[in-house]
């Protein structure tokens, strides 16, 4: 990985793909190097690869969790590019894709569709739980897909936004409902007509991730969270038909959820960027109704959160011992 940070020096001023990868690669390697903030933050196993697309991406096992994380980028998104509402300054960044490969044991393996199910009982994948290199391209990109967490910065500044948006529960369901043949031939209803085919708790296992997303760039690049807002809109599910075609409609007893957390350097001050008026220009941009704020400081909060960890602003202060090492590499890819 340290030959990959290398590499990535001359090309991440200008791209911001290029950029990111270089960011997140040096957070995954500070906090693997240094075994109390491994074993702190919770991560277990890392395997950077590179997608058949060329775009980068991480496999990552965490302690709370038994199956296995991919964070890509999306193939063919595009970069993310816009003003700063608050300091009218270029803002770049770049859309991250979050996928969940459950353990066959584990509870929300059934929470899957039947063809992910199915897909992931095959020799696709290896004993890591992950898909083989010879075989990821036969999975369709959708499958396995939870949310997306998107990562902008400012250029000029000091300053690094992370956002994650997921729907509470992704539901899909199919009108015509699915059959499939048992091992003797038999036809069998596996989904009746209309019923419920995926019903997976994306907006826990794409928090999950970014929690520790964000603990590893804080203690990496000694940041402090200056402002964080949840907020909830409705959700919606996506209805199969059977040629194909997908509807989605608003299903008012799920909520899509982002968290946006905006992280700065704490010596900087309230100077060198405005909390309040980030807060309510991101407030505005993200819309939705407001159920969790913090305005940041040095300090975590002293409320307790479902979804504002108090440690994203406790992880600066983790001693860093690098050169460690802690043979917590995958290696299989």
């Amino acid at each position: 990985m340290t030959e990959n940070l290398k590499s990535l020096e001359g090309r991440q001023r200008i791209d911001p793909v290029g950029q990111v990868e270089l960011l997140l690669n040096q957070a995954f390697l500070s906090v693997f190097q240094t075994e109390a903030a491994r074993s702190r933050f919770g991560f277990t196993h890392i395997s950077p690869v590179v997608i058949a697309d060329g775009q980068p991406g991480w496999y990552l096992w965490f302690a709370d969790r038994q199956g296995a994380f991919l964070l890509r980028s999306f193939t063919g998104y595009p970069v993310l590019h816009h003003e700063s509402p608050f300091t009218h300054e270029p803002v770049r960044g770049v859309r991250l894709g979050v996928f969940y490969y459950p353990k066959l044991e584990e509870a929300v393996f059934d929470c899957f569709s039947w063809p992910e199910k199915i897909l992931r009982c095959t020799d696709c994948f290896d004993p890591t739980g992950t898909p083989t290199a010879q075989r990821r391209a036969e999975i369709p990109e959708a499958y396995f897909l939870v949310g997306h967490v998107d990562i902008r910065f400012i250029p000029s500044r000091r300053f690094l936004e992370v956002e994650c948006t997921a729907l509470e529960r992704w539901r899909d369901y199919r009108i015509g409902g699915l059959h499939l043949r048992d091992p003797s031939g038999d036809l069998l209803e596996v989904v009746p007509a209309g019923g419920r085919d995926r019903d997976i708790p994306g907006w826990e296992l794409t928090r999950l991730l970014t929690d520790k997303l964000v603990l590893g760039i804080c203690f990496n690049r000694r940041l402090a969270p200056m402002a964080v807002l949840v907020s909830r809109r409705d959700g919606i599910a996506c209805y199969l038909h059977e040629n194909r075609q997908v509807e989605q409609r608003i299903e008012p007893e799920i909520s899509e959820m982002k968290l946006v957390i905006g992280l700065t350097d704490p010596g900087c001050g309230e100077g060198a960027i405005d909390f309040s008026g980030y807060a309510t220009a991101t407030q505005q941009r993200i819309g939705g109704e407001l159920v969790d704020f913090v305005l940041g400081g040095t300090a975590p909060p002293v409320k307790g959160s479902l979804w504002i960890n108090p440690d994203w602003w406790q992880a600066q202060n983790e001693p860093f011992e690098p050169g460690n090492g802690c043979g917590c590499c995958h290696h299989d890819h």
